[in-house]
């Protein structure tokens, strides 16, 4: 029996993801441009949300595949994502220090935590508000608790890759992540009632 096309295609991205650090402990180039391919446009992201400066981002991005590709010979088959972002986080860390302000972060929401569907004016009024109220809850959870709630749920980390990346413990990450959506329930809670609540 055939696997269907769009599984294969799924099943050969991920090994093509898996094979990235094997080819760049062997010092293969194209295993860099993959890792870019994969990599780059989450970890500008994550690098947007924790400076709020897209160029800023962009430089931090970049120097972090630069000191992947530094240190390739040390690097684990399957560590690439993890070593990224933990490298982002660092270079973050140390320019939110030499601003003077750390903790600083792009008000800008992630789209998919809006239902995606055709809206009227009312609506989209709605979803706009709701998105602004998303904002501010998860810009005013604490620093090490906003950090881990977004590499987990913006960028799809795992608890064990977010310990590694942040430098805690695997059970302070479930902590942290428990007490973020508990914050963010008890903040979002008059939002999404008013945007439930019929219009008269």
């Amino acid at each position: 029996m055939s696997i269907p096309i769009p599984a294969a295609a799924a099943v050969q991205r991920l090994t093509e993801v898996f094979d990235i650090g094997p080819r760049l402990a062997a010092s293969d180039p194209s295993a860099l441009s993959a890792a870019l391919d994969h990599y780059w446009a989450p970890l500008n992201r994550y690098a947007i949300r924790l400076l709020g400066d897209a160029d800023a981002a962009g430089d931090i991005a970049q120097e972090a595949f630069v000191r992947l590709w530094e240190g390739r010979t040390g690097l684990k088959a399957l560590a690439v994502g993890p070593y990224l972002y933990r490298v982002a986080h660092n270079l973050a860390v140390d320019e939110l220090r030499k601003r003077s302000v750390r903790g600083r972060w792009l008000n800008a929401s992630d789209a998919s935590l809006i239902p995606q569907f055709p809206a009227g004016p009312a609506e989209l009024f709605e979803q706009r508000e709701l998105r602004f109220a998303i904002d501010r809850a998860v810009h005013s959870l604490p620093e090490r608790r906003r950090e881990v709630f977004v590499l987990g749920y913006f960028h799809g980390l795992s608890y064990q890759q977010i310990a590694e990346t942040v430098g805690i413990s695997l059970a302070t990450v479930k902590n942290h992540m428990a007490a973020a959506l508990a914050d963010l329930r008890a903040a979002l809670r008059p939002s999404v009632t008013a945007a439930n609540s019929p219009s008269d």
